[in-house]
């Protein structure tokens, strides 16, 4: 009777075994979708899985890292199941467009899949050189601009010049190839031969929306008027003032133009007229820009302490000329037989759209502003102050006279 009982109970136990319901293999991610900005990003999912067997993960996309947690698998609820742990590191997106990577994860035969999309990125837009002036003379030549972007650019040429020059001046000489383009390249500046006895000066403007980028242009031209200079203490000096950008006054005794500081063009004063219309906005900052000097080619700006050479060097005012000499020579000289000596007539300056010191007082300026203060030479009747004095400086929207030394 007991081996029935007991028979019958394990039958009963085979049949309860036999009836218990198969688990269906299940996995899930915490998350199918990761949607990130355009800079590093990580982030963490978790995978859910009821077998306990090995799973892997790839991943489509070079800016886009996967790494498996460094932490075990643990169960989760009344159920059995794992938890696993998957890092998503993204790097930043350096394109103007939105891009997907696509996460594979497999386990046996279950698989689920997770779209990374990243937001677009920043427009970039940087280029070199800033300044290409060929230390060559006027020869034709191509020159190169580097540009490194993600996005389209296009280009625009500005020519400077003296407004004085109008209709006479050329505006094509400055040739870009291309003129547009998209991503990193290279554009190449194309000079042709500048036959004029004058530096030129172009600007050229890289854009790209709100981005810009600009390269400045500067191309000798032949030099003339080899023998309009006097050395004096190591310094060629001009015998003559700058006229018109890139020219020299008729004589020495000629005032030229008036030039505001860090200006390429100047002023006439005729008749108690200034032409053209005063300017009352002056550059303030730093020295006189090389793309706005007007000396003609093959001359220059002084410095303050070139000027200051030449100040004390030798002086004598001449009164029935309005004017002083300066140099070695300067009380013997004369326009005959100036010597070891220069010239410079006292004009005055232009302040307020007014001349302030006519044929009384001469100013002159230098290329030099430091600490901020403008430098230049004064003189008259009554002597000759020291240029490179910080103290005494001269306000930037004034128009002064220039004496130009050799380059």
């Amino acid at each position: 009777m007991k081996t029935k009982k007991l028979f019958v109970f394990m039958a009963a136990c085979m049949l309860l075994v036999g009836c218990e319901k198969e688990v269906e293999p299940t996995m899930s991610v915490s998350t199918n979708l990761v949607t990130v900005g355009k800079d590093v990003y990580s982030s963490l999912l978790v995978i859910r899985c009821n077998l306990a067997t090995d799973w892997t993960a790839t991943v489509d996309a070079t800016w886009c890292s996967i790494e498996r947690g460094n932490k075990p698998p643990k169960e989760d609820g009344d159920e059995v199941y794992w938890k696993y742990e998957l890092y998503v590191t993204v790097e930043a997106n350096p394109t103007i467009t939105e891009r997907t990577a696509t996460i594979t994860i497999q386990a046996g035969a279950l698989q689920e899949k997770v779209t990374v999309t990243q937001k677009a990125g920043d427009a970039t837009l940087s280029t070199t050189p800033a300044l290409i002036y060929p230390e060559t003379n006027a020869a034709a030549g191509t020159y190169p601009i580097n540009v490194t972007s993600n996005a389209e650019w296009t280009t625009e040429v500005e020519y400077i010049y003296d407004p004085s020059w109008g209709e006479y001046q050329d505006k094509t000489w400055c040739v870009l190839e291309p003129s547009s383009g998209s991503g990193s390249g290279v554009i190449t500046v194309n000079l042709p031969q500048n036959s004029t006895h004058f530096r030129r000066w172009a600007t050229i403007t890289i854009s790209s929306g709100n981005l810009v980028q600009t390269a400045t242009i500067g191309q000798h031209g032949v030099p003339a008027f080899e023998n309009e200079g006097v050395t004096i203490n190591g310094i060629t000096w001009a015998t003559k003032n700058v006229e018109g950008s890139g020219t020299f006054a008729y004589s020495s005794q000629d005032p030229g133009k008036y030039y505001q500081f860090n200006r390429i063009w100047g002023y006439s004063y005729i008749a108690g007229k200034i032409e053209p219309e005063f300017n009352a906005d002056v550059y303030r900052n730093g020295d006189w820009f090389l793309i706005n000097d007007p000396s003609p080619e093959g001359w220059r700006l002084p410095t303050s302490e070139e000027m200051e050479n030449l100040r004390t060097s030798g002086y004598r005012w001449v009164s029935d000329i309005k004017g002083a000499w300066f140099g070695p020579d300067a009380q013997t000289a004369t326009f005959g037989e100036p010597g070891n000596a220069v010239f410079l007539s006292a004009n005055g300056a232009l302040w307020n759209g007014d001349m302030s010191t006519e044929q009384g007082e001469g100013q002159y300026w230098t290329k030099s502003t430091p600490s901020g203060i403008s430098q230049a030479l004064r003189f008259g009747a009554w002597g000759s102050k020291k240029v490179n004095d910080p103290y005494d400086g001269i306000n930037k929207i004034c128009g002064l006279s220039i004496r130009c030394v050799k380059e």
